[in-house]
């Protein structure tokens, strides 16, 4: 159950990414008007995954002329201890 969860929240982040690229120039990907990913096979959101951050990675280097840096979940307990606060891990 809470893979099934965990992978939701991933399609859902990776569709909203879509969707705020298929408004750059140059998009040639899907429309993303409906949920249609939420219940897709691996494969097809692996495809996805991969579609988008190249498209991304691309874009981002043919606009500023040098590599991006991937945009990634970041737990927050780790980004908090990143930035000083105490981990309650230790």
């Amino acid at each position: 159950m809470a893979a099934e969860i965990e992978r939701l929240q991933f399609v859902e982040s990776l569709t909203m990414f879509g969707r705020v690229m298929s408004k750059w120039a140059g998009w040639s990907g899907p429309s993303f008007n409906n949920n249609e990913y939420q219940k897709a096979k691996t494969e097809d959101i692996d495809e996805l995954e991969l579609f988008l951050f190249a498209f991304y990675s691309q874009t981002f280097f043919d606009t500023f002329g040098r590599a991006p840096t991937v945009p990634r979940r970041i737990d927050l307990i780790d980004s908090l201890y990143v930035k000083g606060w105490r981990s309650p891990r230790t």
